[in-house]
């Protein structure tokens, strides 16, 4: 994480130099100074999940990259693999390596040893170049407060008419809050959707309460050829043909299966249950993060859903205009920081 909160993996176009502390590079929708171009949700990621929801959301942000390159020629590409990289099996990392067509891999080893030598060196190309250093780990804080400062720097980040990082220093719970109702006419969460594990329907709202959830833009099978402007900061595109010409789409000539989707008994919140990378509709071709929001309240007299975000309302309500479904997905990430600020 630099440009987003942890549990996130974005494709960004970065316009300024990076001073200061990481947690005030953040960047929401309507920033004019390093934008977001594409992102997707992850949740509380470990090594045994890079073999198939990252490495399909890796393969996309690599092609989506393709089509944007021509509306910022001769700006270099820089893909910061973080730690995780290197916990691939050496056929995963081989064959990212291959796809990535990279230039230049500058390598930071703590222990000097640079385990990866040879697949790196395999897997490059006659034309990239190898750099290895050993690094030292300088940290003051225990992971945890690190990611702590991340998220609270994200969630009371506000807009501001000097495109400047600027921040509310009132605590999160006194923000302000946003409704979306879950169910009827008006309604604009279409599902609630967890990583990793399926949760009983009884369970399922007091999971969602008082927790760090993706927002995510999900484009409909009866509307995947409605034109869009997807991206949250103006690069045109469709999610259905972004891909490069050479890139086999797993959904052509599959229907979506809606039946699994369950609602619960006493509020009455869609739920959906299928996990399944490969073919939901969570798939990195199908799917882009808006950001993360914060629940705090679930109104089952109203049927709606409190949060607060930094993305604004109206940047949510343009996507489920432009015909994508919106869903909520809950991953694996710690809350207790924003249940200190209550």
């Amino acid at each position: 994480p630099e440009l987003t909160p942890p549990g996130l993996m974005y494709l960004a176009h970065v316009k300024r130099a990076l001073f200061g502390p990481p947690e005030s590079h953040l960047a929401v929708p309507g920033s004019g100074q390093n934008r977001i171009l594409r992102m997707h949700y992850l949740g509380g990621t470990d090594a045994s999940s890079v073999s198939n929801s990252s490495k399909k959301a890796i393969t996309d942000l690599l092609h989506y990259c393709g089509t944007v390159r021509t509306n910022f020629p001769g700006c270099p590409v820089l893909i910061n693999s973080s730690s995780w990289f290197l916990d691939m099996d050496s056929p995963q990392l081989s064959s990212l390596i291959s796809m990535m067509s990279l230039s230049d891999i500058v390598y930071f080893d703590s222990s000097g040893s640079l385990k990866h030598r040879e697949v790196l060196t395999r897997s490059m190309g006659d034309s990239c170049n190898l750099y290895g250093f050993t690094s030292k780990v300088h940290r003051s804080a225990p992971a945890s407060t690190v990611q702590w400062s991340y998220m609270q720097s994200y969630f009371h980040m506000i807009s501001s008419p000097l495109d400047e990082p600027s921040w509310d220093r009132l605590a999160l719970l006194s923000s302000n809050r946003k409704d979306f109702a879950y169910s009827g006419p008006d309604s604009m969460i279409w599902a609630v959707v967890t990583l990793g594990e399926t949760l009983a329907l009884e369970n399922v709202a007091q999971a969602l309460e008082d927790s760090i959830v993706s927002i995510t833009a999900v484009k409909m099978q009866d509307t995947w050829e409605v034109p869009s402007n997807h991206s949250l900061d103006g690069i045109p595109g469709q999610l259905s043909n972004h891909l490069a010409p050479n890139v086999p789409d797993p959904f052509d000539g599959q229907q979506e299966d809606h039946s699994h989707i369950m609602h619960t008994i006493l509020e009455n919140l869609p739920y959906l249950q299928e996990l399944d990378f490969e073919v939901n509709l969570l798939h990195p071709q199908r799917s882009e993060c808006l950001g993360l929001a914060y629940i705090t309240a679930i109104d089952p007299t109203r049927e709606t859903i409190e949060l607060v975000t930094p993305i604004t309302a109206e940047t949510i309500c343009s996507q489920r205009n432009n015909g994508f479904a919106i869903v909520l997905v809950m991953g694996r990430q710690d809350r207790q920081w924003a249940l200190a600020q209550g």
